[in-house]
């Protein structure tokens, strides 16, 4: 739908972890691919300009420390999946920083980060509003599109 809608849908980023400060028994993985669409449709694409699509990755980013994540506490402990779901809202913040690093963008852009399939802490939510908070350039809108059934927590 994102193809016959006008998008390129083929540019591809490795996104890199630093597991450096993480547990052997830490199940996250080191690499993560990310699909970057962007607007064929746009005159000029200054996501070319991007340091980030012109290595091919961005990182590495630090991942939060279990004791560190959304709803973890001396009294409840984190499922597996839980755990394997958050990153963190500082690495988020790195991820959308590292994606904008070199972009040349004109006074009033705006770019829209569509997260696909958000996790149940909205980190990239997170991390855009945080942005927003110290009024950083260029401005950021986010979008999650969650499916009802399986995220209605």
């Amino acid at each position: 739908m994102l193809y016959s809608g006008g998008c390129d849908v083929t540019r591809v980023l490795t996104l890199l972890y630093d597991k450096s400060d993480s547990r052997s028994s830490d199940g996250r993985k080191a690499t993560q691919q990310a699909l970057a669409v962007t607007a064929t449709a746009h005159p000029r694409c200054a996501w070319d300009s991007s340091e980030a699509f012109q290595q091919g990755a961005i990182g590495p980013f630090s991942l939060v420390k279990v004791a560190d994540m959304i709803g973890h506490s001396d009294l409840v402990r984190l499922g597996a999946a839980a755990r394997a779901e958050q990153k963190g809202i500082a690495c988020h913040t790195g991820i959308v920083d590292g994606y904008l690093k070199g972009v040349e963008l004109q006074e009033g852009d705006v770019v829209v980060l569509v997260d696909l399939l958000p996790n149940r802490y909205a980190e990239f939510a997170q991390a855009v509003a945080g942005r927003a908070l110290k009024e950083k350039k260029p401005k950021v809108v986010y979008i999650g599109l969650l499916r009802a059934a399986e995220q209605s927590d």
